[in-house]
């Protein structure tokens, strides 16, 4: 029979011939994405809505500031911030160091916040996978499709900390973004990135951190200098230090927000006269709790090793810069537990990269029957991961509690002055206590050193108030605090009990979560 081509010969035939495969190529893709994007979406879902509360705590506070921002208009692109007066986010000194995630924010704030909270921590996470998936296609590694939904699979702090409200997802696609642009050489873009992470998420000093392993990475396996990429995310880096919103102030606040914590890791940080507890994501996970919640991702990164072992070619640029990333994070890590946003990710990129041609010359040299097995086989492994990680993820997120200072708060807006400071015993009870209430200010929050460093002797007078070590705390707390009014949750026992002594103070409201008290 004779073919379209011989029967209507035609010079136009082979660009006709050219755009009829293009447009099937197109097909595939459109097809390709709009499977992984429901996917994605879909994993995303699923975990957020595992519980009805917003996950994890500095969330409330992130999407508070945000309708904050919003509801102040022009002036909201630079809010003054009033609410921790007595720490380093003091009015005159407060620099917002998720200033471009708040932003990014806002558009989630025209509906319930909290339902906003939780779309957006579908929203973000879900594009950052599906960066890693560009990153995949753009590298020819075989499998993306499967690679992109292994990631659901890896650990289960990870998908517990890329699901809250923070900007941990965003941070992770822009150094997946970074990189790759690296590997594609377009250096002059790494600046504008680098500008505007400085913006977004004050760990923006990952990306330089990148640029010289990738810079490293290119000197090893090409011998020569990648100069431009460490310059361009140098100047990216310094210009979004120079033209932030809140220069100078976040210039000082990274310094005392960012290096205790470091030195912290080196044994160094009595230097900085910082003794706080941060809270323990700085702290490193016991060795055999991170195999049990991370095993798939550790297994991962030594499956990537073997497969160099097994091989004779060397590193490429791109499969030593994915190695680098994946063993500093890795070390990272081994440090503070809060690294587990990023290391999995890295250790799944290091060992697709390094599987991609066995993977495909395995596929193409077998017959259909063996694909078949092999798919099953896939099949079955990600049923089995899917029960000791993604459902993990899911059980950990939906044990989530409920927030406690609903009622609280709502008797304080109704009875207490504008402004009025409160007197908290915790202090990361401050962003539920800022989601619920903006009508008072507060003693401390988000993180005890930016008390410590603000004045020393008061945060160590406020350890002994909140631990039962001063009697009588009422005058004690309005004279060095300001405050007329304490608020609590019911496990602080030693405090209830010396307040309740106390002839000075009174029970205003208490329910079966939270105390309030009053100094006469």
């Amino acid at each position: 029979m004779a073919t379209l081509k011989t029967r209507f010969p035609n010079p136009a035939f082979p660009l006709l011939e050219r755009f009829a495969l293009k447009d099937a190529a197109l097909a595939r893709a459109l097809v390709w994405w709009v499977g992984i994007a429901f996917l994605t979406f879909a994993g995303w879902t699923i975990l957020q809505f595992a519980t009805p509360h917003i996950i994890g705590h500095d969330g409330y506070y992130h999407i508070k500031i945000a309708d904050v921002m919003r509801r102040a208009g022009l002036a909201g692109l630079r809010l003054d911030f009033i609410w921790l007066p007595l720490t380093i986010l003091a009015p005159n000194a407060f620099a917002d160091h998720h200033y471009l995630y708040h932003i990014l924010l806002i558009p989630f704030t025209f509906i319930d916040l909290t339902l906003g909270a939780k779309l957006a921590s579908i929203v973000f996470p879900a594009l950052t996978f599906l960066t890693i998936a560009w990153s995949l296609r753009r590298q020819h590694v075989f499998g993306a499709f499967a690679w992109t939904l292994a990631l659901f699979l890896l650990s289960d702090p990870f998908l517990f900390r890329l699901a809250m409200p923070r900007a941990q997802a965003l941070s992770l696609l822009v150094l997946i973004v970074g990189i790759q642009w690296m590997l594609d050489g377009k250096e002059r873009r790494l600046a504008l990135l680098a500008f505007v992470y400085v913006w977004l998420y004050n760990a923006f000093l990952l990306l330089p951190l990148c640029a010289v392993l990738y810079a490293v990475a290119v000197f090893v396996a090409e011998r020569r200098l990648a100069w431009r990429v460490v310059l361009y995310v140098g100047i990216g880096t310094t210009l979004g230090f120079v033209l932030h919103p809140y220069t100078p102030n976040n210039i000082l606040f990274t310094f005392q927000h960012l290096y205790p914590k470091f030195l912290q890791q080196l044994g160094y940080a009595e230097g900085f006269n910082t003794t706080a507890s941060v809270g323990s994501e700085w702290s490193p996970y016991q060795t055999w709790t991170l195999v049990k919640n991370s095993g798939p991702a550790l297994a991962l990164f030594a499956l990537g090793a073997l497969g160099l072992g097994m091989r004779a070619k060397r590193m490429n640029t791109a499969e030593l810069t994915w190695f680098l990333c994946a063993l500093v994070f890795g070390v990272l890590l081994a440090q503070a537990r809060r690294f587990i946003e990023y290391y999995p990710a890295f250790a799944l990129m290091f060992c697709a990269v390094i599987w991609s041609d066995t993977l495909r010359a395995a596929w193409q040299n077998h017959s259909r029957q063996t694909r078949l097995i092999a798919v099953g086989a896939l099949a079955a492994i990600v049923i089995v991961a899917a029960q000791f990680t993604f459902r993990s993820a899911t059980k950990t997120i939906a044990a989530q509690p409920a927030p406690i200072f609903r009622g609280a708060s709502q008797w304080l807006i109704a009875n207490t002055p504008q402004g009025a400071r409160l007197f908290q015993t915790d202090w990361d009870d401050f962003p539920q206590l800022y989601f619920f209430n903006s009508h008072n200010t507060y003693t401390l929050g988000l993180d005890p050193t930016y008390s410590e460093l603000y004045d020393r002797e008061l945060y160590a007078t406020w350890v002994k108030l909140t631990r039962g070590n001063l009697k009588q705390p009422a005058e004690t707390i309005r004279k060095k605090f300001g405050a007329d009014y304490i608020i609590s949750d019911l496990k602080h026992d030693a405090f209830i009990n010396d307040a309740r002594r106390d002839p000075n103070m009174q029970v205003v409201y208490s329910d079966n979560h939270a105390i309030v008290f009053r100094i006469r």
